[in-house]
């Protein structure tokens, strides 16, 4: 096998020499004049190939922002290191409840500190924590995507009304979670954006290992499989 796979590649090697030898002589053939428009073609291709990238970076920093997740906090829908891509966002009306957001949590002090959470209240919202749950305007909201049940680690939280221009966020990860039970709440412009793709090419084991470290009853009811 690897006497054939050896032969594959000094193939390759010879067929890729040809075809360089065969590109020279043709090149070679041509007259001063053909020689000159195929220099400055082959320059307008690679200069018109830099712009088109370069565009599609500053499109690409203007309208979204990347960011890796740095913690288990949003277990188990996003693991540590997960790879996030969020839109920014220019209007508070273009937040929803249950968005996955990017934000400044100490803009102040640490101004590219970036934290990815789950937006639960907008503002004029009052918003309470109990073990059993989170309540929004007093009503309980359903929460599909915590996989267990609090404990009350995280910290509960008296009913709050959240403020003019700010919003609060908490992690799907309640018990293992800085989010706005301990720094507050968010103001509109220290938002980044609202997660619209996100992936893990190399995994993370852990999240396997936390979801199977949670009893039976201790999985939150309304989790979604």
């Amino acid at each position: 096998m690897k006497l054939l796979n050896k032969e594959c590649r000094n193939e390759k090697k010879i067929l890729a020499k040809k075809e360089y030898e065969d590109r020279k002589k043709r090149y070679e053939s041509l007259s001063i004049e053909d020689k000159k428009k195929f220099s400055r073609m082959n320059f307008f291709n690679k200069f018109f190939g830099l712009i088109v990238i370069i565009i599609l970076l500053v499109l690409l920093q203007v309208n979204f922002k990347i960011a890796n997740v740095p913690s288990e906090s949003m277990y188990p829908t996003l693991g540590i290191n997960e790879l996030v891509i969020a839109k920014k966002i220019s209007k508070p009306e273009n937040l929803t409840y249950g968005d996955i957001v990017i934000f400044k949590p100490y803009a102040d002090t640490q101004p590219k500190l970036l934290y990815i959470k789950r937006l639960i209240g907008k503002p004029g919202d009052t918003i309470e924590v109990k073990i059993d749950g989170v309540y929004r305007n007093g009503e309980k909201i359903k929460e599909d995507y915590r996989y267990e049940a609090f404990t009350g680690q995280g910290g509960t939280m008296k009913s709050t009304i959240i403020p003019d221009g700010e919003y609060f966020f908490m992690g799907d990860n309640w018990n293992n979670s800085k989010d706005s039970r301990v720094f507050g709440t968010i103001p509109f412009e220290d938002i980044v954006g609202k997660m619209i793709f996100n992936c893990n090419p190399i995994g993370d084991k852990n999240i396997n290992i936390f979801m199977n470290s949670i009893s039976n009853e201790n999985i939150n009811p309304d989790f979604k499989k």
